[in-house]
């Protein structure tokens, strides 16, 4: 995301900013509230004076926020609400829907403007939030391309291609053929998709030997072409096993011991393993791990108990302001106690899983059982 201008004060806070992709679309979403306004570029269908003729012109205006919607389908925000300053073809308090993509910049007001707000916005300016992985699952004929980033799993591109049955005798060459015209399509997304100098890990899995040939064919390709940004980056490749070449397997192949070592130390791969830590400890019933607001406040409440705060950034979207401030002070208590505080992305799984057990939950540094009335009062 590009920061384009800031002014943080007590009276009244704004930002200019301009998306650059879809996770900062998402970014957004979790940063904008109901009563924000918002000046940018917009097309509003007007009648101008002196004429019986509507047209779509390109106007810009300043809009306070009554509801924000977010598509994922076309990686943009509509958000609604009345016009608060005078424009020549739209009458003050008119009603209109901003539309927030990648194709301008827009200036965003607040009232007042939390920690939590000032993080999100930072952590999109820095390049190192985004992208730390980049993904090829494939099998025969299909391949998916996705980036992994600290919130999301973006698929940046699908390639497609008709294979012919492999058969004993005449009919082979013809599969053989198809596979390399595959190949070569798989190498071109891959030049044009992954940047590799930012990512760390290059992970291409499949059933069988196929995620294995395409590395081969990739190095190959390379050494002819002098790509030496590839062959450089050789030692980031992970070559895995995957069910089928579709998304969904990707999640699968995620959870191998092996792949999530060597992905150790990317974001995206930490999260899991946090919440698969909290989940273990769980289902062991050692009074370590629980969730529920009232259980984890009360653990909060007792001097490094808890090792471990994890939030879902849905917390953080409430329209009350005071609720915001609830978990941004309950996370700045932890930290102060020794303790750390993550917000899972709920587009994520795991922040899916989060989610669905209340969007709170807290790992503890020692067994506490007698937290368990607590949480059966909260159950009931």
């Amino acid at each position: 995301m590009k920061l384009l201008g800031k002014n943080f004060n007590k009276k009244e806070s704004y930002v200019v900013v301009q998306a650059e992709d879809d996770e900062d679309i998402w970014i957004l979403y979790n940063f904008l509230q109901k009563g924000d306004r918002i000046s940018c570029s917009t097309f509003r269908i007007v009648t101008k004076e002196g004429s019986n003729k509507s047209e779509k012109v390109l106007v810009r205006l300043v809009v306070k926020i009554e509801d924000i919607h977010y598509e994922a389908e076309g990686s943009s925000l509509r958000c609604k609400g009345r016009t608060v300053e005078e424009h020549k073809l739209v009458p003050l308090g008119s009603y209109h829907t901003v539309v927030i993509d990648t194709k301008y910049s827009f200036k965003i007001f607040k009232d007042s403007i939390d920690r939590y707000a000032m993080k999100v916005i930072h952590d999109a300016v820095d390049i190192t939030n985004k992208a730390e992985v980049g993904t090829i699952i494939l099998q025969e004929g299909i391949a998916h391309f996705c980036l992994l980033t600290n919130s999301q799993k973006v698929l940046v591109a699908k390639v497609e291609k008709s294979i012919p049955k492999k058969r004993r005798g005449l009919g082979e060459s013809g599969y053989e053929t198809a596979m390399k015209k595959f190949y070569g399509y798989c190498y071109d997304s891959f030049k044009r998709k992954f940047e590799l100098e930012k990512l760390k890990v290059i992970l291409i899995a499949s059933p069988g030997t196929i995620a294995k040939t395409l590395y081969e064919y990739i190095m190959s390709e390379a050494s002819k072409d002098q790509e030496k940004m590839i062959l450089q980056s050789k030692d980031k490749f992970v070559i895995a096993h995957s069910f089928n070449g579709y998304l969904q397997s990707l999640d699968d192949t995620l959870k191998d011991p092996e792949v999530q070592k060597r992905l150790e130390n990317t974001k995206f791969i930490k999260n899991i393993l946090l919440l698969e830590n909290f989940f273990t400890e769980l289902n062991k019933d050692t009074g370590i791990a629980w969730y529920g607001k009232d259980v984890c406040v009360k653990a909060i409440g007792i001097t490094g108990a808890v090792k471990h705060l994890l939030l879902t950034d849905t917390l953080f979207r409430s329209d009350d302001p005071k609720e915001r401030q609830f978990y941004i002070r309950l996370s700045d208590k932890v930290r102060s106690q020794g303790g750390e505080s993550t917000v899972f992305s709920s587009r994520h799984d795991s922040g899916e899983q989060l989610d669905k057990m209340t969007g709170i939950a807290v790992i503890l540094n020692y067994p506490m059982p007698e937290l368990d009335d607590e949480s059966e009062d909260e159950e009931d």
